[in-house]
């Protein structure tokens, strides 16, 4: 398939997408149902052909879920979430653990499975799946308590799952004692987290700072804070997913030039107008 072909179906996915969300909120269902029906249709099942390079789709699935993320941090309201903050941590790990502890338990007794895989399945299917909750759950109305605490659950609960996840997906030889593991993770959620606090709070100051030419730009810098956010995570062996979250809310949440939020304009260096007539 040359180029042209696969940007040509490409681009025709993408709108049709974008189109799902107009028809899904008219009618009143998840778009995340078309989203599904129409990957059966370009997919391995219809009309592309049979996929088997899972080093490609893992990093395909990884950018998406960056996306996701980055999306859902900053549309997240903090002054509607803050209070129920303790809440939302709850649920995004005590509340995750004992439904990995449940499920698990549930597969070995009653499904024979060793305890790895058992772990391994329970951890993925526990947490939320952040895309319908982002799109689904603020048009329902529940009580602010509700929305909050699930907002925050949603953002909050893939890092440490994908985490457990990774360190039991090896060879039952190579698996860390469970104290290693839990050190690991503890280290990596507290650094990803201080790592999105950093680049959130100094991406917003630099935007504020600066005087870029065009309104579209300071869209494409927030896009790449986000970007910037997972990679020096994922660099420091931190958790990236928790990194660009936490840095998609600061940046939501901050006074930025031609955002929902901003009251002024950014402020001019002395050369930005002549820079500017040029």
């Amino acid at each position: 398939m040359g180029l042209t072909v696969t940007l040509l179906i490409a681009t025709v996915v993408v709108l049709v997408a974008i189109l799902a969300v107009r028809i899904t909120t008219y009618l009143g269902f998840p778009s995340l149902l078309l989203y599904l029906a129409l990957g059966v249709v370009v997919g391995s099942s219809g009309i592309s052909p049979e996929w088997h390079d899972a080093d490609v789709a893992k990093d395909l699935g990884t950018l998406a879920l960056v996306v996701i993320l980055a999306e859902g941090g900053l549309t997240t309201r903090w002054r509607d979430v803050r209070p129920h903050l303790a809440l939302g941590l709850a649920l995004s790990t005590v509340a995750v653990a004992v439904s990995v502890v449940v499920m698990a338990t549930f597969m070995i007794a009653v499904l024979g499975m060793s305890w790895q895989v058992a772990v391994v399945i329970g951890a993925v299917i526990s947490s939320t799946d952040a895309a319908a909750v982002f799109s689904v759950l603020r048009r329902l109305g529940l009580p602010p308590k509700v929305t909050g605490a699930l907002e925050l659950e949603s953002g909050l609960n893939d890092a440490p799952v994908i985490l457990l996840v990774t360190f039991l997906s090896v060879p039952l030889s190579e698996v860390l004692p469970w104290w290693q593991i839990a050190l690991l993770i503890g280290y990596e959620l507290l650094a990803g987290l201080l790592i999105g606090l950093l680049i959130g709070r100094a991406g917003a100051w630099l935007m504020r700072r600066g005087a870029l030419p065009s309104a579209g730009l300071y869209a494409l810098m927030a896009v790449a804070l986000l970007l910037l956010a997972y990679e020096v995570a994922a660099v420091s062996h931190a958790s990236g997913f928790l990194s660009v979250y936490v840095a998609g809310v600061v940046l939501g949440n901050a006074n930025l030039p031609f955002s929902a939020r901003s009251s002024a304009l950014p402020r001019r260096s002395p050369g930005w107008r002549r820079s500017a007539c040029s």
